[in-house]
């Protein structure tokens, strides 16, 4: 008899032991067939990911950089913060030549992101060191915390950073750092013994250097010119340079 205050004017009926028995049983079979299906779920999740960043590793690795690119961003396209995956599209753009593409993909990836973070801070300076941008390479190179494998690059892009800006003198601890590492030990030692030669750009970054008039290139450029003999082009040159960056005097 279902009482005044039950909220249907009925009762449920009783089960038996053996209804509720198959009950639970039915309850216990659906709630692991939930779980199969989850647990399948996860494993093609995590293999369709294992694919995708092996397929497009394989594809680096046999110079396919063309494949690497359209793996990449359609992976990208689902995946947006894949750093790893990032940085592997931001080298295929970058050893196709595209170099300002390159810079946007590496811009992406945060330079405190581990090793990814500081290989792809060091693919942008580098890049922007032969785009005449040496201001904003000087601003990525001071961003980094150099890991022990990786010390000799960071310092060899330094060097090159002071030497386009007519710096050489600044170069020379890191130039002598960079000895016991392959390269020209020889022309280091030049160097590191004259350390006011200033070797010239190779051309096509000097053209950028004088175009972009970025202030450590405008510097370097009025090195040139006074190494050249032309002393009233060097004194415009160092002139305009110290407009934007007075700091730079030296």
């Amino acid at each position: 008899m279902a009482s005044e205050h039950s909220l249907f004017p009925f009762q449920w009926p009783s089960r038996s032991p053996a209804v509720s028995l198959k009950w639970k049983m039915l309850s216990a079979g659906c709630c692991l067939c939930l779980i199969l299906v989850l647990l399948a779920w996860l494993v093609r999740v995590s293999n369709d990911t294992t694919v995708g960043i092996d397929s497009i590793s394989v594809c680096m690795a046999q110079r396919r950089f063309n494949d690497v690119e359209r793996l990449a961003s359609g992976w990208l396209k689902h995946h947006p913060d894949d750093i790893e995956v990032t940085l592997l599209l931001g080298e295929a753009l970058q050893r196709q030549g595209r170099l300002d593409e390159a810079l946007r993909v590496y811009a992406k990836i945060p330079h405190d992101a581990g090793k990814n973070g500081l290989a792809a801070t060091l693919a942008r300076a580098s890049i922007l060191l032969t785009r005449g941008r040496l201001s904003e390479a000087e601003h990525a190179l001071q961003s980094v915390t150099p890991l022990s494998d990786v010390n000799s690059h960071v310092d060899g892009l330094w060097v090159t950073l002071h030497s386009l800006s007519g710096r050489r003198w600044e170069s020379m601890p890191a130039l002598h750092r960079t000895l016991p590492t392959v390269g020209d030990r020889l022309m280091k030692l030049i160097y590191l013994a004259n350390p006011d030669e200033m070797p010239a750009p190779p051309e096509d970054v000097f053209a950028r250097m004088f175009a972009v008039r970025d202030p450590l290139g405008t510097l370097g450029c009025a090195r040139v010119a006074a190494s050249l003999g032309r002393s009233e082009q060097a004194l415009s040159l160092v002139g305009e340079c110290l407009a934007k960056r007075s700091d730079l005097i030296e």
